[in-house]
């Protein structure tokens, strides 16, 4: 049964990283003494009340998510939240040790900057034509300032546009919540005991209580506002709003390109770039130009390059094509044009590259020095069909890998990708060490670490999220499922995952020992649908 939440009244946005404020305070009716704003928290978009069709017999309400007890510091805020099923239109009544709360008439109630007075428990009423329904008692205790601090947004959630049917996660990082970014500390704001709970258009979504909220294939329905209220024993905040847009797009947002500068050793530290072309029906074809960039580094300056990269490509049937030196392949270079990869200016050098009008399935290219030698290479693999002729039913890539190993400092892998098309694309992107020892590789990176960023026009770059130690997160595993990832079998085990969605840019994504291991690892980026 639907989630069903009359529409709060609007009001101004709420900035993340400072405490709530609803302009100023007037006691509530029948708690004269009160100087605190305690009122419905302000929702841009409205709900439109649904009028249930004559044949529908009218249903009592029924409380889903019940207000939570919390604490919080003197002059923190506080926030309580009801969800509720049953037949529009609903009314809320808010009570305190019993007395009404006469200005909050909505789903959710916000204390800004409380004190001792406002210590006390809070019961909300639901009622419609054919009845009522009573809350649990929710308590709320003021503690000294001090003694805790209350949750900090450090980002998020952003706001989205995406393609019908498509998934799209939203995200909201506490600073310092380790469960997040795996490099927070418990005590430090936003902490370990961060609690979360997402709201659309002002109603509570059932169930979601993590700090990332995963909207799967997205229809009309899930378009709308959204925020997440923050809590832990010192207090709650409400991020600001983000706007879920649902379109149907003739050129979606897809995956078109990968480059990593990364190092091609010997054995099992020889380099692989994996790569899936897909389609809805697995059918169809994708031009697709690979290249092993190895003396074109070193004409450029960079230390240690490979001298004489080998490129060969695989399929699921064993060897596909191969190539040593590219011969200014001029098809090639346009492909690399086009996609903004680097330009190779000499056609007689020993780099490496391939264009091959590709089926769909999963395929290797592996990158080695053909007399032997090691040293840093880049992998290139480019969608080579121009943009105009992409459509929501063409062949594209769906997933990028690259498998190495990582060393120290310079020495870590660097890919950078992009997202072509005009919407947004979730991914789910993985930093594999400890799971690669199922597979018997036996020197494997014991802690990667993901860091990504966006790279910006002017040349900078902007942190988005990292990762160290997945912690079996139950989202992660349900979508490595459904695109048929390498399964994890331990959520202890120490490799790293990041679920979001982004819009059309380029990317940087670096994979590192998190505490300053070697090893091989493999960093994987996965388009989920």
């Amino acid at each position: 049964m639907p989630v069903s939440i009359l529409p709060p009244s609007p009001s101004r946005a709420v900035s993340p990283r400072r405490s709530l404020s609803f302009g100023a305070a007037r006691p509530f009716r029948g708690l004269p003494r009160l100087s605190l704003i305690l009122r419905a928290v302000v929702f841009a978009t409205a709900v439109p009340a649904r009028v249930p069709a004559a044949s529908q017999p009218e249903v009592s309400p029924v409380i889903l998510v019940q207000p939570v007890s919390q604490s919080a510091t003197v002059g923190a805020n506080a926030v309580f939240c009801a969800g509720v099923s049953g037949s529009e239109p609903l009314a809320y009544r808010w009570t305190k040790d019993g007395a009404p709360i006469a200005s909050c008439t909505g789903p959710v109630l916000v204390a800004s900057g409380v004190s001792t007075v406002n210590a006390g428990s809070y019961v909300v009423t639901v009622s419609n034509a054919t009845g009522s329904a009573r809350s649990q008692p929710a308590v709320l205790t003021v503690i000294s300032a001090g003694q805790a601090t209350p949750p900090v947004v450090g980002q998020g959630p952003f706001s989205q546009t995406i393609e019908d049917g498509a998934t799209a996660v939203l995200s909201v990082d506490a600073e310092g919540d380790s469960a997040r970014s795996g490099t927070g500390a418990a005590g430090s704001p936003g902490g370990a005991d961060v609690t979360y709970q997402w709201l659309r258009d002002g109603v509570p979504v059932v169930g979601e209580t993590e700090a990332v909220l995963v909207l799967r294939g997205a229809s009309r329905s899930p378009a709308g506002a959204y925020r997440c209220i923050l809590a832990n024993s010192a207090g709650s905040v409400i991020t600001e709003e983000a706007v879920v847009r649902v379109v149907d797009d003739p050129c979606p947002g897809h995956l078109t390109m990968m480059s990593c500068r990364t190092y091609s050793g010997t054995n099992e530290k020889r380099l692989f770039a994996g790569f899936v072309v897909g389609q809805p029906a697995m059918r169809g074809f994708l031009p697709v130009a690979l290249r092993a960039s190895g003396p074109s580094l070193g004409a450029k300056g960079a230390e240690r390059a490979l001298r004489d990269p080998v490129l060969v490509l695989k399929d699921s049937a064993g060897f596909v094509a191969a190539n040593r030196g590219w011969a200014g392949d001029k098809p090639v270079a346009l492909a690399a044009a086009a996609m903004g990869a680097d330009a190779w200016d000499d056609d007689q050098s020993r780099d490496s590259a391939l264009l091959r009008t590709l089926p769909c399935g999963a395929y290797t290219a592996e990158i080695y020095g053909d007399s032997g030698d090691t040293g840093f290479a880049v992998a290139d693999v480019l969608d080579a069909r121009p943009l105009s002729q992409y459509t929501r039913d063409s062949a594209r890539l769906v997933n990028l890998s690259v498998r190495s190993a990582v060393g120290l400092g310079p020495n870590v892998p660097v890919m950078r990708f992009t997202i072509g098309g005009s919407t947004s694309v979730t991914l789910m992107i993985r930093g594999m060490g400890p799971a690669l020892a199922a597979l018997g590789i036996t020197e494997v990176l014991p802690t990667p670490s993901l860091l990504l960023y966006r790279m910006n026009a002017n040349g900078s770059q902007t942190w988005l999220q990292s990762n160290t130690r997945w912690g079996g997160k139950r989202y992660i595993s349900e979508i490595a499922g459904k695109v048929g990832a390498f399964p994890w079998k331990s959520g202890l085990a120490a490799d790293s995952a990041i679920l979001l969605t982004l819009p059309p840019a380029q990317y940087l994504l670096i994979l590192s020992g998190a505490n300053g291991e070697t090893g091989v690892a493999i960093m994987e980026i996965y388009e989920v649908a």
